[in-house]
């Protein structure tokens, strides 16, 4: 079978004007909805799922995107998320993670069924870290190694193990 996994992504130049005929542009970048799709071995499609998510920054990816581990129970998602978005409805729009400002390490689950599932890890905020996922590594079925920036302001490794 094949898994196709995409995130929607786009950034925004915003241009201002002034008097003196000078001019400043500004980027903002969004890292949005993942979306899985699995497709059988015979070709079928068997599923599409959303996991959603909205993030927003200034400085490129930063904190913003995610990273992608599989397993033979299926494909886990190791993001920052606004706590606000664990309960979401189906048809509910996300709150936004603002780059840079905390928030919840999450790891979101799409098993090979096709169900989603999504779990808090912890929060930076009281952690007093700051950490970059699609920079994170998968080392075995479940966990992922990473560097997380501390309080102080030096990197430390950081391993984040799923249930």
């Amino acid at each position: 079978s094949l898994f196709i996994a995409l995130e929607e992504y786009y950034v925004v130049a915003t241009t201002t004007y002034d008097s003196r005929g000078g001019s400043r542009t500004t980027y903002t970048y969004y890292y949005e909805d993942i979306l899985g799709a699995k497709i059988s071995k015979t070709g079928n499609f068997d599923w599409l799922r959303k996991v959603p998510k909205k993030q927003r920054g200034t400085n490129g990816r930063g904190t913003m995107s995610y990273k992608l581990v599989s397993d033979a129970t299926g494909y886990y998602f190791l993001f920052l998320d606004n706590k606000k978005n664990l309960e979401l409805e189906e048809d509910e729009v996300p709150k936004y993670h603002l780059d840079g400002y905390g928030g919840q390490v999450v790891v979101g689950k799409i098993d090979n069924a096709g169900n989603i599932s999504r779990e808090i890890v912890f929060d930076t905020r009281e952690e007093e870290v700051m950490l970059f996922p699609s920079q994170f590594k998968r080392i075995n079925g479940n966990q992922f190694i990473g560097r997380a920036k501390m309080k102080r302001g030096d990197f430390q490794p950081l391993l984040i193990t799923m249930n």
